[in-house]
C-alpha cells in the first residue's frame, strides 16, 4: 500500500517553518521561566526583607512600651495604690484617686505609646485615667464598658484572668465600640488586681502606612488568635482576610522558623513573628508582583511573531525558486518514461542557482545519451535474434541425446546398487556372527577364570577345613586335660578344708589355754603379770588366726562353685566340637566332589576355546573376501554415478539453454515494443 507522498514545496517550507518556530518558541519558554523563577527569587528576598524591618520596627514598638509600662509601675507607687483602694471609703477613694491622677498625668503626657490606664480588682473598675493627647471615641468608650457586666461576662475578662503575674500580655478586642490593642499587667496583692493600659494604635497604623508598596498587596500585623490587628489600608473584612489565608496562615504556625517566605495560591506569602506573639504578614499576588515583567515578555513574543512570519514568507518565496525548476524537471521526466526525448522548452526554465542549472544540463545530457543508446540497442538486437534462434535449436538436439545416455546409466546403477546392497547384507550378517562368536569367547573365558578360581579356592577350603578338623580333635583333648585338672584341684580343696578343720580346733584349743592361763595369772596376782601379758597376745592371735581362717574358707567356697561351672561348661565345649568333627569331614568329602568336577569343566573350555578360535580366523578370511566385492561393487557404482551427474548436468544445462534461448527471444520482442515508444 502506498503511502501518501508530499510535494517538495510542502515537506521544504514544512522544514523551514519548524527551524523558524521551533528555537524562538524554546528560546521565549526558557528565557520566561528562567526570568520568572529570578524574579520570583528576587521579589520574595526583597519582600522579606521587607517583613524583617518591619518586625524590628514592631519589636522595637514592643519593647518601648514595656519599659512605659515599667517605669509607671515603678514611679507611681500603684501596688500599694491597689492594696489600699478596694477597702477605702468613697471618700478615702476620692482622695486615692487625686493624689494617683497627678502622678499619671505626667507620666502620660511624657509617654507616646499610652492612651490610658484602667485599674480593675474585685470585677470592679476601681480607677483609670486617660491621656489627653489621643482621646479617641473608643477611648472614651472603655470606662463604662469596664464598668459593665457585659465585660465581666465577656470572654475577654475570662482571658484577662488567664494572664501570668507580673507579665505583660497583649490583647487585641475586636468589638467595635471598644476596638483597640490592651497590655495586660496582673498585680499580686491583697486580692488580684489587673492594670490595663490603653496602646496607642496611631503609631503602628503609620509604620504600616509607610511600609505599603502597592495598593493590591495587603501588609497587615495578625495576633495570636489570627485576628488582623491594624493593616497598611482599610479591610472591608477582617475575619473574611484571615479565612482567606487559613492554609497559609496554617502553614505559618505549623513552621517553626522565626520569618519565612514561600508561595501559595499564585501569591507570595512573607512573614515575622514579633516578640509579643504577633506575626507580621505580607500577601503579595504575582500577578502584581511580576506585572512589568509579563508586559515585557508579552512585548517580546509580538515581536517574535512578527519575526517568524517575514521569516516565513521570506522561506515561501525561497522555497517557490527552488522548488519550480524541480518541479518542471521532474514532469519532464515523467514524459521520458512515456517514449519523448526532445524538450526543446527546457531553455526557457528560469534557473535562480548554480545547482538547477547543473540539474538541468544533467537533464539534457540523460536525454542525449537515451538517444544513442536505443539506436545502438536496435542495431543489435536483429543479430542476437538470429543467434538466439541457432543456439535453441542446438539445445534441443543436446538435450535429446543426453536423455538417453542418462537412461542407460540409470540402469546400469540400479544394478550394481541392488549387488552392493546385498554384500553390505552379507557383510552386516557376519559381522553379527562375529560378535556373537566373540561374546561367546569372551563368555568361555569367563566361565575358565571361574573355574580355575572355583579350584583354587576349593583346594583352600578343603585344607583349612582339615586344618579345622585336627584343631577340634586337639581342643577335645586339651578340654579332657582341663577337666581333669579341675577335678583334681577340686580334691586339693576338699583337702584344705581338712586342714583347716585341723587348724581350727587347734586354734579353738589354743585360745582356751591363753583362756586358763589369763585366769592362772589372775589368780597368781603381781607373779602372774607377764604369764598375763603372754595369755593376751596367744588369745589376740587365736583371733587373727580364725579370721583367716574364715577368709581361707571363703575362698574356698568360691573356688569350689566356680571349679563346678568350669566343669560344666567343659563338657559343653566336647559336646560342641564332638557334633562339629562329623560336619567338617563330609564338607571336606564335598570339596574334593567339586574340586574333581571343576577340573573336568576347564579342560572342556579349552577344547572350545581352540575350536572358536578356528571359527574367527575363517570368518575374517569371509570378511576380506565380501570386502574386496563390496569395493569393487562401489567404484563400479561411483562410476555411474559420475556419469549420470555429467549427464544429468549436461541435461539440465541443455535445459537451460533452451530455456534462455526462449526467454532472451521474448525479451527482444519486449525491447522492441520498448524502442517503438521513443520518437
Amino acid at each position: 500500500m502506498n503511502k501518501k507522498k508530499f510535494s517538495l514545496f510542502i515537506q521544504v517550507t514544512s522544514i523551514l517553518l519548524i527551524i523558524s518556530i521551533l528555537p524562538p518558541t524554546l528560546l521565549i519558554g526558557l528565557m520566561t521561566t528562567t526570568t520568572t523563577n529570578v524574579m520570583q527569587d528576587s521579589v520574595g528576598a526583597y519582600s522579606q526583607k521587607l517583613m524583617d524591618q518591619l518586625n524590628y520596627t514592631i519589636d522595637y514598638s514592643n519593647t518601648a512600651v514595656n519599659t512605659s509600662i515599667d517605669q509607671i509601675l515603678s514611679s507611681s507607687n500603684i501596688i500599694n495604690f491597689a492594696n489600699s483602694i478596694h477597702a477605702a471609703s468613697p471618700s478615702q477613694k476620692t482622695l486615692l484617686g487625686n493624689e494617683m491622677d497627678k502622678k499619671m498625668f505626667s507620666l502620660l503626657g511624657q509617654d507616646q505609646f499610652i492612651n490610658g490606664i484602667y485599674f480593675i480588682s474585685n470585677n470592679t473598675l476601681q480607677y483609670n485615667i486617660n491621656s489627653t493627647k489621643n482621646i479617641t471615641p473608643n477611648l472614651r468608650n472603655l470606662k463604662p464598658y469596664f464598668s459593665s457586666s457585659e465585660f465581666y461576662d465577656s470572654t475577654y475578662y475570662e482571658s484577662i484572668k488567664n494572664v501570668p503575674f507580673d507579665q505583660n500580655t497583649w490583647l487585641y478586642i475586636d468589638q467595635p465600640s471598644i476596638a483597640g490593642v490592651y497590655v495586660i499587667r496582673p498585680i499580686s496583692g491583697v486580692i488580684t488586681s489587673y492594670i490595663v493600659f490603653a496602646i496607642n494604635g496611631t503609631y503602628y497604623d503609620e509604620v504600616l502606612k509607610v511600609t505599603s508598596i502597592h495598593d493590591e498587596i495587603s501588609i497587615v500585623l495578625l495576633d495570636d488568635q489570627r485576628q488582623v490587628v491594624f493593616s497598611d489600608k482599610e479591610l472591608p473584612d477582617k475575619a473574611l482576610f484571615s479565612n482567606e489565608h487559613q492554609e497559609s496562615l496554617d502553614y505559618i504556625r505549623e513552621s517553626e522558623a522565626p520569618s519565612g517566605t514561600f508561595i501559595k495560591n499564585n501569591n507570595l506569602i512573607s512573614y515575622a513573628r514579633c516578640t509579643n506573639g504577633w506575626i507580621a504578614f505580607i500577601d503579595a499576588p504575582l500577578k502584581v508582583l511580576m506585572k512589568d515583567l509579563y508586559s515585557m515578555l508579552s512585548f517580546t513574543l509580538i515581536i517574535s511573531i512578527l519575526f517568524v512570519v517575514i521569516l516565513l514568507i521570506f522561506s515561501i518565496g525561497f522555497v517557490k525558486s527552488i522548488s519550480k525548476p524541480i518541479v518542471r524537471i521532474c514532469n519532464y521526466m515523467g514524459e521520458v518514461s512515456k517514449g519523448r526525448l526532445d524538450f526543446p522548452e527546457i531553455s526557457r526554465i528560469k534557473i535562480p542557482n548554480k545547482e538547477i542549472q547543473l540539474l538541468i544540463n544533467g537533464f539534457t545530457n540523460m536525454t542525449d545519451t537515451l538517444k544513442h543508446l536505443i539506436n545502438n540497442a536496435k542495431s543489435m538486437t536483429t543479430s542476437v535474434e538470429e543467434s538466439t534462434k541457432a543456439l535453441t535449436h542446438s539445445a534441443e538436439s543436446t538435450l535429446i541425446s543426453s536423455q538417453d545416455v542418462e537412461t542407460a546409466i540409470q540402469n546400469i546403477t540400479i544394478g550394481a546398487q541392488e549387488q552392493n546392497a546385498q554384500v553390505q547384507e552379507a557383510t552386516s550378517l557376519i559381522t553379527q556372527l562375529s560378535s556373537n562368536i566373540n561374546t561367546i569367547s569372551s563368555m568361555i573365558h569367563t566361565v575358565y577364570l571361574a573355574s580355575e578360581a572355583t579350584i583354587s579356592m576349593s583346594k583352600k577350603t578343603k585344607g583349612e577345613l582339615l586344618t579345622l578338623v585336627d584343631s577340634a580333635n586337639h581342643t577335645i583333648d586339651i578340654s579332657h586335660n582341663v577337666n581333669d585338672h579341675i577335678l583334681d584341684l577340686g580334691n586339693e580343696v576338699n583337702n584344705i578344708r581338712k586342714i583347716l578343720d585341723i587348724v581350727t580346733g587347734i586354734n579353738d584349743q589354743t585360745s582356751l589355754l591363753s583362756l586358763n592361763a589369763a585366769i592362772e595369772a589372775a589368780r597368781a596376782g603381781a607373779n602372774g603379770k607377764g604369764f598375763a601379758v603372754v595369755s593376751d597376745e596367744i588369745r589376740k592371735l587365736s583371733y587373727q588366726t580364725q579370721d583367716a581362717i574364715d577368709t581361707i574358707a571363703r575362698t574356698l567356697d568360691i573356688i569350689y562353685t566356680k571349679k563346678d561351672i568350669t566343669i560344666v561348661g567343659m563338657e559343653k565345649t566336647i559336646s560342641s566340637v564332638n557334633s562339629q568333627l562329623p560336619i567338617a569331614l563330609t564338607a571336606t568329602e564335598t570339596f574334593n566332589t567339586i574340586m574333581v568336577k571343576m577340573e573336568e569343566v576347564a579342560s572342556d573350555m579349552q577344547k572350545v576355546t581352540k575350536l572358536l578360535e578356528t571359527i574367527v580366523k575363517e570368518k575374517d578370511l569371509a570378511m576380506q573376501a565380501i570386502h574386496d566385492i563390496s569395493l569393487v561393487i562401489e567404484q563400479a557404482v561411483s562410476i555411474t554415478e559420475e556419469v549420470s551427474a555429467e549427464s544429468v548436468t549436461q541435461t539440465q544445462a541443455a535445459n537451460t539453454i533452451s530455456q534462455m534461448s526462449q526467454e532472451l527471444a521474448t525479451r527482444i520482442q519486449d525491447l522492441k515494443k520498448t524502442y517503438s515508444k521513443f520518437k
